[in-house]
């Protein structure tokens, strides 16, 4: 019998994706540039007091750079990127982080997207109250043939995934902006980061014998 429940939670960590990248015609001065701009999201990380073993590198990369002319590919240059996941536990963080990271570093930035990790008791509390609407589904269905529940023989969790985490969205900066900002313009206002709640699911399969 399956039992399933959800459970509205806030959640316990925001997780946000930094990427720079750069176009040039020689690979050297494409990765040149990501590195002095991957410096001062280290730095700006590091002044927002995100411990190292919150950032993870999740893709470092220098590739040719192509376009199609109609009858072949030719190389247009390189593009030299580098992604940092950010693990933040404080959301308050996160809106200061997007900001600083766009008009320090002309960072892409992805999400956030919000995580209820697997410590969470609400986890637990989904997974009992899952259990619970599957021995009742069970009993009404018994009583209504005349039958009563014998002794559980089986309970596995079923193999689904529901998404705790919406899926991601990039905003890319143009270069237009980020030269107007360069020439003494004021960065653009912080946008409040707000995490709200999100479901933590609960899924199981209980197997009962039944007894006349």
């Amino acid at each position: 019998m399956l039992g399933e429940a959800s459970i509205r939670v806030r959640p316990d960590q925001a997780q946000i994706q930094l990427e720079v990248f750069k176009v040039e015609r020689r690979s050297e001065d494409a990765h040149r540039d990501v590195a002095v701009r991957s410096q001062r999201l280290e730095a700006l990380l590091e002044e927002l007091g995100v411990p190292k073993d919150r950032r993870t590198t999740a893709g470092v990369s220098v590739a040719p750079q192509q376009s199609w002319s109609g009858s072949r590919w030719e190389r247009k240059g390189w593009r030299a990127a580098n992604r940092i996941v950010v693990r933040l536990e404080d959301a308050t963080v996160a809106g200061r982080l997007i900001a600083e990271a766009v008009d320090r570093a002309e960072a892409t930035v992805g999400g956030p997207w919000w995580v209820v990790t697997p410590a969470n008791p609400a986890r637990m509390d989904a997974c009992s109250q899952a259990a619970l609407q599957a021995r009742g589904k069970a009993e009404a269905y018994a009583a209504a043939v005349g039958l009563r529940l014998g002794p559980v023989t089986e309970i596995r969790e079923p193999g689904t995934g529901h998404p705790d985490r919406p899926a991601q969205a990039f905003a890319a900066v143009a270069p237009a902006a980020m030269a107007a900002r360069s020439g003494g313009e004021a960065p653009p206002p912080q946008i409040d980061v707000e995490p709200g709640e999100v479901d933590v699911f609960g899924s199981v399969e209980v197997t009962f014998a039944l007894e006349g």
